[in-house]
């Protein structure tokens, strides 16, 4: 009984978040009675919160298209925010690097100046390293230097004297 004096509500009325404006309501059948724009016994209208309610729902939707935009704009921001900070420790990074490169340099030419080596020959990222290499090397340039000379070295080969023994078997054999 309850189901006559009560509204249908048909699915299609109903908007679903997301899916754009809702279809209007069918008008009310003017045979039923509406109790919600029936006035009140206390002689005050009643408050009409279908109407309401659509009103809410529309303001929803439009602050929700705002939000969204919103949320986009920030978003996109946000990545650039992200991407300048990748840009700025990947350069910093780099510099770095070059300052490295740089300070490994000036310590090679010290070393070459004390050493007396060429900087060229020198390996190593650090002072440390770099000390110890010209001390190998400089070790290594002495053991050659200090080794006996070669005695036949600078001057011209000269053949030796044919002695009896090569002078018959070249005869033997002419």
């Amino acid at each position: 009984m309850w189901r006559a004096s009560r509204k249908e509500t048909n699915m299609s009325d109903i908007a679903m978040p997301g899916t754009g404006p809702a279809t209007p309501a069918a008008a009310p059948d003017p045979a039923t009675p509406d109790t919600a724009s029936a006035p009140e016994q206390g002689g005050e209208p009643a408050i009409d919160w279908k109407a309401k309610s659509r009103l809410w729902e529309t303001r929803a939707k439009e602050n929700k298209a705002a939000a969204d935009r919103l949320k986009q704009i920030e978003d996109a921001a946000k990545s650039t925010e992200q991407r300048l900070a990748e840009q700025v420790a990947a350069l910093q990074a780099q510099l770095k690097q070059m300052e490295t490169a740089q300070q490994v340099q000036t310590w090679r030419a010290e070393v070459a100046a004390k050493t007396g080596l060429p900087a060229d020959l020198l390996r190593g990222e650090t002072l440390e390293e770099l000390e110890a290499h010209a001390k190998a090397i400089q070790g290594y340039s002495r053991r050659i230097t200090e080794q006996p000379p070669i005695p036949s070295e600078g001057q011209p080969r000269t053949t030796p004297k044919p002695t009896d023994e090569v002078t018959f078997v070249r005869q033997m054999f002419t």
